[in-house]
């Protein structure tokens, strides 16, 4: 009895110790992404998509970078968050594979047109690492941004 005792309270502490090493907004956007994945994949599944992406394009820009990641772990991929878990993340969000094969992701929340500077950076960042990426964005392409990607 003592022994199990003992693991319990060496399990709680350890999973507390983990905790606390997120920060509070990190956990927050966390949180948020999670909310928004369980409703997207079960009770607002049949809602209109102009609403999907009112709500997304309402969400806070991490939490909407962490949903991304949520989304693939749910369907079974396996991925890497990125160390860094706020901006200055290089461009890359985390990696995903995908039958084998890694992808770099990146999510960008627009309200508006992609910049299409943002995709030339994303698809040097693919050609540099010699993978390929999955842009993930609520905007629109315009022109600009489908003539960097032909």
């Amino acid at each position: 009895m003592t022994i199990l005792l003992f693991c319990l309270a060496t399990l709680i502490v350890a999973l507390a110790w983990r905790a606390s090493r997120v920060p509070i907004k990190h956990r927050w956007r966390r949180r948020q992404a999670r909310i928004m994945c369980e409703g997207l994949h079960g009770r607002d599944r049949s809602q209109s998509p102009a609403l999907i992406y009112a709500r997304l394009r309402a969400m806070d820009a991490l939490a909407f970078e962490k949903l991304l990641l949520e989304s693939f772990e749910r369907r079974g991929h396996r991925f890497v968050r990125n160390r860094r878990d706020d901006r200055g993340d290089g461009g890359i969000h985390g990696q995903v594979v995908i039958d084998g094969r890694v992808w770099l992701i990146q999510g960008k929340r627009y309200a508006g047109a992609i910049r299409p500077e943002h995709v030339q950076a994303f698809a040097s960042l693919c050609t540099v690492s010699g993978l390929s990426g999955l842009f993930i964005h609520t905007g629109r392409i315009g022109s600009g941004s489908r003539d960097v990607v032909a």
